[in-house]
């Protein structure tokens, strides 16, 4: 399983990026278990509630402040509501279908995924208490909430994975898309460099052909699933306690 795992690695490094970096919907955990009864959207019956949606979404306005040192105005803060939201609606779907597929990633797989990161090892090896220094100090999270968020993206990223194998590329398009990029580009390449441009081509190729192919499948699953976005209606509904 593992060695499936790290073929994604690019992926896994934007999961990472995301965690140190940008702290969003990721990293947050519990998001279906708080105190308030609204909710914001429920997920073939699985609830969102405003007060999570708010912990996710404030996390993520202030990294984009922080990112870009600039303040966010009431059209840019509404956009992000929606994509926050859209993102968590997302995720969800996804987790319950991988729930429904069985896809589990193992305790063995999970460590072994974690000691690969650079954050957490110390003359490139892992060491715990690098570990629990940086979850302390950066990720503001326990060691548990962390491997959890780890383990679900693993979880994801198998899921595309199953969802989009068998894919490839052929020969004809490689040269279709080559001779398309020569005439964009106005240049002539000699057959020597053609020939080592092929294998970025086609892996170029069988990502974009990889995303479509997920898009595809994802606007199927949500369009079989029971989706209520109640975002406006609750703000509204809050709002309006905020002025009795």
């Amino acid at each position: 399983m593992i060695k499936t795992l790290r073929k994604n690695t690019k992926i896994f490094l934007w999961f990472a990026a995301s965690v140190f970096i940008l702290a969003t919907f990721m990293g947050l955990g519990g998001y279906f278990f708080t105190r308030t009864p609204d909710a914001v959207a429920r997920i073939n019956g699985k609830k969102i509630s405003y007060e999570t949606f708010n912990n996710v979404y404030y996390e993520r306005l202030n990294s984009y402040r922080n990112m870009y040192n600039a303040d966010i105005n009431e059209q840019m803060a509404t956009s992000l509501k929606k994509m926050v939201l859209e993102d968590m609606i997302r995720r969800e779907l996804m987790l319950q279908e991988a729930k429904k597929e069985k896809i589990k990633i193992s305790d063995a797989d999970l460590s072994n995924y974690i000691q690969q990161f650079p954050y957490f090892q110390k003359n490139g090896l892992f060491n715990q208490q690098q570990y629990l220094a940086v979850l302390k100090t950066q990720v503001h999270m326990t060691p548990a909430q962390f491997e959890n968020e780890v383990r679900q993206s693993l979880i994801l990223t198998t899921l595309r994975d199953k969802v989009t194998t068998n894919l490839s590329v052929t020969d004809q398009e490689v040269t279709t898309e080559q001779a398309k990029r020569a005439k964009d580009n106005k240049t002539k390449t000699s057959a020597a460099d053609l020939e080592k441009e092929k294998v970025t081509v086609r892996e170029a190729l069988i990502q974009e052909k990889k995303s479509r192919a997920f898009e595809a499948w994802f606007n199927l699953l949500r369009a079989k699933s029971k989706v209520e976005n109640n975002l406006d209606a609750v703000e509204k509904m809050m709002a309006g306690k905020g002025q009795e």
